[in-house]
C-alpha cells in the first residue's frame, strides 16, 4: 500500500472516531439518539402513560376536536349528544356527562375517557378499579383559547410531540380557513345578522366563542356587544336583523314569533337553519357552516 493511501486512510479513520467518540455503546440509555417520548403525556395534571386505543367521549366538543385530528380510529364511544356529522351509525353511545353507561363504558375496555366535567367520587373510583384514565378538558368559551384546547386533547390522543405537532397543524389550517371567508366574498356591505342558539334563551354574543367565530363571516353581528350569550327577542326585533340564524328545531318558533314579524328576516324569508352546534364545537365543520352562511349572505 502507497504511503499516500495510507496516510488517506488514517485521515478517514481519525474522523470517524472523532464523530463517534461521543456515543458510548455500554449500555441503551448512554446509546440514545435522543428521540423524544410521546408517552407519558400530562393532560391538565392527569398522566397518561401510554396512547389510547379505546377512547370514549362524553363531550360533543371534543368529539368534533378527535375528528377534526384524525385520531377517530382510536374512539370506541361517544355521548348521546355526540352529533358530528361523521359518527358511523354503528358508533356505540355510552349515556351523557350527567347520566353515563360505566358498564357500557368499561364494556368497551375504554382506557381513556374524556369529559368536559368532573364525574363524581363514586363513578371515579369504579373507573379506577377498570383502570379507565379520566381526561376532563373544558371547552373554551373564547376562540383564542381553541388552540389550546385542540392542543390538549391532541396530546392526550398521539402524546406530547405528536400530539402538539398535529394539533398546530389541525388548528392552523382551520384557522387559516376561517380567516379566508373574508377574502371569498364581496363583504363590503356586512349585512346585519344575528345567530340564535337557543329560542328565546341564548344568542352568539361577542364576547363567546361563537359570537367571536361568527365575526369570520364579516356580518355586523346585531348582538356583538352583549354579553354571555343574553339579548332578548325583543332586542333582535329592536335591532332588526336582515338574517336570522338558527337551529332547524327553532326555525317555526321564530317565523311565527310576534315580536320578530316585523324584521326584515322575516318578511324576506332569511331566517335560514344551520347546524350551528358544529360552530360551537369548534371543529373543522365549523368551515363549512360559516361558509354556508356567507353563502346566504352574500351570493
Amino acid at each position: 500500500m502507497s504511503k499516500a493511501l495510507r496516510s488517506i486512510l488514517l485521515i478517514v479513520l481519525a474522523a470517524v472516531m472523532l464523530c463517534t467518540s461521543g456515543c458510548k455503546l455500554s449500555g441503551e440509555d448512554e446509546f440514545s439518539l435522543s428521540i423524544p417520548k410521546d408517552f407519558p403525556a400530562n393532560v391538565g395534571g392527569v398522566m397518561i402513560q401510554s396512547c389510547p386505543y379505546n377512547a370514549v367521549s362524553l363531550s360533543p366538543a371534543i368529539t368534533g376536536v378527535i375528528y377534526s385530528l384524525g385520531s377517530n380510529s382510536q374512539l370506541v364511544g361517544v355521548s348521546d349528544l355526540c352529533d358530528y356529522p361523521d359518527i358511523p351509525s354503528e358508533m356505540p353511545r355510552v349515556g351523557t356527562v350527567s347520566d353515563p353507561d360505566v358498564v357500557r363504558i368499561i364494556e368497551l375496555k375504554c382506557d381513556l375517557l374524556f369529559t368536559e366535567t368532573p364525574l363524581p367520587d363514586e363513578i371515579m373510583q369504579r373507573l379506577d378499579v377498570a383502570n379507565v384514565t379520566v381526561a376532563v378538558i373544558k371547552a373554551p368559551d373564547q376562540y383564542s383559547k381553541a388552540s389550546q384546547f385542540y392542543r390538549d386533547v391532541a396530546v392526550a390522543m398521539s402524546g406530547m410531540h405528536t400530539g402538539k405537532q398535529n394539533a398546530e397543524n389541525t388548528f392552523n389550517r382551520i384557522d387559516a380557513s376561517l380567516k379566508a371567508l373574508k377574502d371569498a366574498y364581496d363583504t363590503s356591505k356586512s349585512p346585519r345578522a344575528v345567530v340564535v342558539l337557543a329560542y328565546d334563551e341564548a344568542v352568539a354574543t361577542g364576547d363567546k366563542a361563537v359570537g367571536q367565530m361568527f365575526e369570520f363571516t364579516a356580518a355586523n353581528n346585531v348582538a356583538k356587544d352583549a354579553e354571555n350569550y343574553s339579548f332578548s327577542t325583543q332586542m333582535i326585533a329592536n335591532a332588526d336583523p336582515q338574517f336570522i340564524f338558527c337551529r332547524q328545531s327553532d326555525r317555526e318558533k321564530i317565523l311565527s314569533d310576534v315580536l320578530l314579524k316585523n324584521t326584515a328576516a322575516v318578511k324576506n324569508g332569511k331566517v335560514i337553519a344551520v347546524d350551528i352546534g358544529q360552530v360551537q364545537r369548534m371543529s373543522d365543520y365549523a368551515v363549512n357552516i360559516l361558509k354556508e352562511m356567507c353563502q346566504q349572505m352574500y351570493n
